[in-house]
């Protein structure tokens, strides 16, 4: 289980949702995708939290201990993977200049080496649901 926050939107109706239900957590990331890129996050019992960025096809997966001693984000795979992703077709036009996620109103810049396309954003977003982990498929730099 995890609990969503909005990091711009704090109206958000579903804002402190608890996601109990794996089709929940798909639901909310498609219904997301449609927004101005953004940053929201998800907040697990285990200790950690995922603070992930959308943008249409494309987002940005952070990994944070709740006391703030260690963050880490997710790389991109390779080049020829990228941009083989049908999913993130926006790729090609961000790559080389990263794009601007917004989080409490600040435009905050992600390079592109840690640009995924979604469907590997839901894929460690449920993997984080159902462990409350990193995903160890998926290198990680620690910040």
């Amino acid at each position: 289980m995890v609990t969503f926050s909005d990091m711009e939107w704090t109206a958000n109706p579903r804002n402190g949702e608890i996601i109990s239900k794996p089709y929940d957590l798909m639901e909310i990331l498609e219904s997301l995708r449609t927004r101005e890129p953004f940053v929201f996050e998800l907040k697990g019992s285990s200790g950690f939290t995922l603070q992930i960025g959308i943008a249409g096809s494309c987002g940005f997966v952070e990994y944070s201990r709740d006391d703030g001693s260690a963050d880490w984000v997710a790389i991109a795979p390779g080049e020829k993977q990228i941009l083989s992703d049908q999913g993130c077709v926006a790729f090609r036009e961000m790559a080389d200049n990263g794009v601007e996620f917004l989080c409490g109103g600040t435009p905050s810049p992600i390079p592109s080496r840690y640009i995924l396309s979604f469907e590997l954003l839901q894929r460690i977003a449920m993997y984080f649901w159902q462990t409350g982990e990193r995903m160890p498929e998926i290198l990680w730099d620690e910040l």
